[in-house]
C-alpha cells in the first residue's frame, strides 16, 4: 500500500497520520468510517489544546482574584462555544484535512503561548518545530509558521547575541519538513 499524493501541496502529515490510524482501527470497520473517527478525534485534540492553551492565557490575570471553580467555568464555556460552532462541527464531520489542520493550529498557537509566558531556548525550539510541522498539514499555516519563526528568532538574538541557537532552531525546523519526503518514499 502506498500513501499517494492528492494533489501538488501534497498534504503528508494528513496521509500519514490518517494511514497509521486506518491500520490501527481500520481492522474493527471500514476504511471511510475510521477515517472519519480520525478527522472528529483530531478536532477534539484541538479542542482540548485549545484549552490548555486558554488556561495558560487565563492563569496570570484571573487566578490571583478568583477561585480556581470560577476559573474552570470561563475555560469550559468559552470551549464549548468553539466546540460547537457550525464551522468546527463541519470540519469535524467531513474527512477533509482540515480537522489536523485546527489540531495543528491550537498546537502551534498551544507552544507560541508557552513560550511567550517562559522564553527559553528550549519552548523556542519547540515553537520551531511545531510551526514548521504545522506547513504539512496545509500550506496555509506557512504564513503563520514564518511570522512566529521570525519573532522567536529576533528575540533569542536580542537577548543572547549568540547565532547558535539559531542555527540550531533551523536545523529543527528543517527536521520537521522532513515529513514532506514520506510520501514520495513510499509511492
Amino acid at each position: 500500500s502506498t500513501f499517494g499524493v492528492p494533489h501538488p501541496s501534497g498534504s503528508p502529515l494528513f496521509m500519514l497520520f490518517s494511514s497509521i490510524w486506518n491500520s490501527i482501527v481500520g481492522l474493527i470497520s471500514t476504511s471511510v468510517y475510521s477515517k472519519n473517527l480520525f478527522s472528529a478525534g483530531m478536532v477534539s485534540l484541538g479542542v482540548s489544546v485549545l484549552h490548555l492553551t486558554v488556561l495558560s492565557l487565563i492563569q496570570p490575570t484571573i487566578a490571583e482574584r478568583y477561585n480556581v471553580w470560577f476559573k474552570n467555568a470561563i475555560t469550559v464555556s468559552m470551549i464549548l462555544l468553539v466546540a460547537f460552532s457550525s464551522t468546527l462541527w463541519n470540519i469535524a464531520t467531513f474527512l477533509e484535512i482540515y480537522s489536523l489542520q485546527f489540531l495543528a493550529f491550537t498546537c502551534v498557537f498551544f507552544t507560541f503561548v508557552q513560550w511567550s509566558i517562559r522564553p527559553t531556548f528550549q519552548t523556542s525550539f519547540l515553537v520551531m518545530y511545531v510551526s514548521v510541522l504545522a506547513i504539512a498539514s496545509h500550506s496555509s499555516m506557512m504564513f503563520l509558521a514564518i511570522a512566529m519563526n521570525i519573532i522567536v528568532v529576533v528575540h533569542n538574538y536580542r537577548t543572547v547575541k549568540n547565532y547558535k541557537p539559531i542555527l540550531l532552531g533551523l536545523f529543527f525546523a528543517m527536521l520537521a519538513m522532513s515529513v514532506y519526503v514520506v510520501p514520495f518514499l513510499r509511492s
